[in-house]
């Protein structure tokens, strides 16, 4: 049996072209839950058949929905409901126009219980950054990434604890930089620059006005771990490096950010 409506579940372009695993969101205050509607009916069955099976039929193969390069898409919606129950409310991923949106790569719950999402055209070209509020599904736009050739998706999005502003990666430069913006989304400028990219962020500590990231600044084939100043008032400083070793770093930090361990 196909299922072709599925709930709460990354559908598979999400999974292995995105990187977005989940298809389920809790609110801050776990009295919402954020979640995707995936409709495949549109979608062709491609079957996979196990080699090696002593058996034959059913047994020996499965069908799933294969969205095959150039054809039709999943349809994808995000949806809100209570964990009291009660009617679901469709995010208007569209922002009220006409235009589709292709594929939604990354949902976020912010302080207010607000819901951001990304959403990316079929062209891999355009990156809504979306607010919604969910007791209405209407969303805002309050930030679009355009490049010619390539849009390279990221999990740098990270709202901070004061409410009006978020961190965000862009790679408007040609390299991929961190950014500080408000909470309509004006940059106020970077955090980081230079002819190197930042890889992911490790942990931000708003009372010490410090982000930790790893990033290649020491050369494309290292991978390490810096500090730098997360509300930089003049010109920015190098950023100070906080791993030890040629090589590449995996960092994970503690959440009073004094301690971390080094996968090297």
């Amino acid at each position: 049996m196909i299922i072709l409506i599925t709930h709460a579940v990354a559908e598979y372009i999400a999974q292995e072209e995105m990187e977005r695993k989940n298809g389920y969101w809790w609110s801050p205050d776990s009295k919402y839950i954020a979640f995707t509607e995936v409709d495949s009916s549109e979608i062709p069955l491609y079957r996979i058949m196990h080699q090696g099976k002593s058996t034959v039929g059913s047994e020996a193969q499965e069908e799933h929905a294969y969205p095959f390069a150039g054809a039709t898409n999943v349809k994808v919606r995000l949806g809100v409901v209570p964990v009291t129950g009660g009617p679901v409310t469709w995010m208007d991923l569209c922002c009220g126009s006409n235009a589709d949106h292709e594929y939604l790569t990354r949902v976020n719950w912010i302080d207010g219980n607000t819901l951001v999402a990304q959403v990316l055209n079929r062209s891999h070209s355009k990156l809504k950054l979306i607010k919604f509020d969910i007791k209405t599904g209407q969303g805002k736009c309050i930030l679009v990434e355009e490049h010619d050739t390539w849009i390279n998706l990221h999990d740098c999005f990270t709202p901070l604890d004061n409410g009006s502003s978020f961190l965000w990666a862009s790679e408007k430069t040609g390299f991929r930089h961190l950014y500080l913006h408000d909470e309509i989304g004006v940059c106020m400028g970077p955090i980081t620059q230079g002819d190197w990219m930042i890889e992911q962020i490790v942990g931000v500590n708003e009372a010490s006005g410090f982000i930790y990231f790893t990033g290649t600044l020491d050369g494309p084939l290292e991978c390490h771990m810096y500090r730098a100043e997360l509300f930089p008032q003049y010109e920015l400083e190098t950023p100070v490096k906080l791993t030890q070793g040629k090589g590449k770093h995996s960092v994970v930090i503690d959440h009073q950010m004094q301690k971390f361990v080094d996968v090297h």
